[in-house]
């Protein structure tokens, strides 16, 4: 089985935050014929290098129009655009597209964090067995129709500069941390996740077919990442003990309020600084990737300075 680039790729989304990394990744590489799926009455700007195809989201046909001879399209949309994902499902394979990326870039889609967010973990699993099954029977016709979904645990350099660790940077230099701040996770910087996405559909095309890949910058803990702040500036952070039955409480409150996005924000939160096995990766796929383990000290010093990861 050897690997193929897929050239002409599509993004769907193309925006916040992984759709404009990815894209932008795609870009810098020189490998591919880069368009984005935007909606009929989207006014977004996409850089000059980039096609932008616009369709009508609730028409089967205008979607398949616009997938004509792409090869892989990359899912980047929000949590609430399940529906879209399924008639992107079947609008790629009538289409003729090669490789579909869900998208799923965590890992809580394995089980839900707590009660409260099992229909939305749910939905995500249905979506993703309906690619499998989608997929199994596209290729029983003879079709190259595959798939790859993406774990990356927590998007660390992102969480650590808009504070949903629970950790923040100065000049705040406060942090809560969960049931002692000791629960172990898996972590990747964006642009570590941007660059296995190059690597999936160029160098490891045939290596992660119809299957998920774990990509991991490092995998860390709350405490961890305290440490290395204070190590970083001389300064000491303002830690705050909390528990997780406290902030399940608190997530159920914004629920409850009809802040249902913080509330999920939480759940997700739970899940991983929970200290459960889930949060971190027994096995990744760096080296198939062709990518480096980072150091975490380092990831957070160049945060500091501000500069790029």
């Amino acid at each position: 089985m050897s690997s193929q680039i897929l050239k002409n790729v599509m993004v769907a989304g193309g925006r916040g935050v992984i759709g404009t990394p990815i894209l932008n990744a795609l870009l810098a590489s020189g490998l591919f014929n880069v368009s984005v799926l935007s909606r009929a009455e989207s006014t977004g700007v996409f850089p000059p290098a980039v096609n932008v195809k616009k369709a009508d989201y609730s028409s089967h046909k205008d979607l398949v129009e616009a997938l004509k001879g792409q090869d892989a399209l990359i899912c980047t949309l929000n949590d609430g655009a399940g529906g879209l994902q399924v008639q992107l499902i079947g609008a790629a394979i009538e289409a003729g597209v090669k490789r579909f990326l869900p998208s799923e870039w965590g890992n809580c889609h394995i089980k839900a964090p707590v009660p409260e967010s099992e229909p939305i973990v749910e939905g995500k699993n249905a979506i993703l067995e309906l690619l499998k099954e989608k997929a199994t029977e596209a290729q029983a016709k003879g079709q190259e129709f595959h798939w790859t979904g993406v774990n990356v645990g927590l998007f660390f350099d992102w969480s650590l500069e808009v504070g949903f660790m629970d950790i923040f940077l100065p000049p705040t230099k406060t942090a809560k941390v969960w049931d002692g701040g000791s629960g172990v996770f898996s972590a990747s910087n964006l642009s570590t996740v941007t660059a296995g996405v190059v690597a999936i559909l160029s160098i490891a095309e045939a290596e992660t077919r119809d299957r998920f890949v774990n990509i991991e910058s490092f995998a860390t803990s709350q405490r961890e990442v305290v440490a290395a702040l204070e190590k970083a500036t001389g300064e000491k952070w303002t830690v705050e003990e909390t528990s997780m039955k406290e902030q399940l409480a608190v997530a159920q409150d914004m629920n409850e309020k009809g802040d249902f996005l913080n509330a999920f924000y939480r759940w997700i939160l739970a899940s991983v600084v929970s200290g459960r096995e889930e949060p971190r990766f027994k096995t990744v796929d760096n080296e198939l990737l062709g990518l480096l383990h980072e150091d975490m000290q380092e990831t957070v010093e160049k945060l500091l300075k501000g500069n790029s990861i």
